[in-house]
């Protein structure tokens, strides 16, 4: 049975992946802040892979220490997804907050390229994948995602390297389309103030049409990739609906 970790996989499209791997009787250590959701996700019974989890920050030594510890037992990790982070400061370049803006970067960049590091020994054991849950803000930028869709873009950078670095290593970063989740809710909350009225009916014409994705749609999407992508996406940011 081949091992899985999940980022944030608590919810969302995190979660999705978890069932989905689980349905493709995967081992899945999911991490993710919120205990008590994760604990739910433990109770429920499906005819497949087994889910542990741990509780905590990414961006604690400690959590990722015993995340990769749990799944590699065996000194093994088939699969890692990067599914974990933030959107605030959801605002105008000018309008950051310190505390927030130092936050995002250890969550969305710093975290990432350590548990990455700290991964890849028993990734190229396995041979294995790695999968970064990035986002098509990258390509499309608008007022107040500039923070989000730069940390999105650092880190793609970063796979093309790895690819390169790591060839027994698989890297690919996803997109999952828009999605219907928790940070979009929150960037409609605030879609006027800082996106502006066009930016606000981009978003209302997307809730009221039933435009955002169900997370499931790229949780199946992404648990296909982290256990059978070919070496030949190494370094690439594909679509959650491309074919490969």
């Amino acid at each position: 049975m081949k091992t899985v970790i999940v980022t944030g996989a608590s919810r969302g499209i995190g979660a999705a992946v978890v069932r989905a791997l689980r349905a493709r009787d995967t081992r899945v250590i999911g991490v993710a802040r919120s205990s008590d959701a994760l604990q739910k996700m433990s109770m429920e019974k499906m005819n497949g892979g087994k889910f542990e989890f741990v509780s905590g920050d990414i961006t604690d030594a400690a959590v990722r220490r015993q995340c990769i510890d749990l799944a590699a037992c065996d000194g093994a990790l088939d699969g890692l997804v990067l599914n974990a982070a933030v959107l605030e400061p959801f605002a105008r370049t000018i309008d950051f907050d310190d505390r927030l803006l130092d936050n995002h970067i250890n969550v969305n960049i710093t975290s990432q390229i350590k548990l990455i590091r700290e991964a890849l020994p028993a990734l190229r054991s396995a041979h294995g994948k790695i999968i970064f849950v990035t986002s098509g803000i990258v390509d499309h930028p608008m007022p107040g995602w500039s923070l989000y869709a730069a940390s999105k873009a650092a880190i793609q950078t970063l796979f093309k390297c790895l690819s390169m670095e790591e060839p027994s290593i698989t890297c690919v970063c996803v997109r999952p389309g828009i999605v219907d989740t928790q940070m979009v809710h929150e960037a409609h909350a605030k879609a006027a103030e800082v996106m502006g009225d066009q930016g606000k009916q981009w978003l209302d014409n997307l809730r009221n049409s039933n435009g955002l994705l169900s997370a499931e749609v790229p949780g199946e999407a992404i648990s296909k990739l982290v256990l059978e992508a070919p070496p030949k996406l190494s370094g690439k940011c594909i679509s959650f609906n491309d074919k490969w």
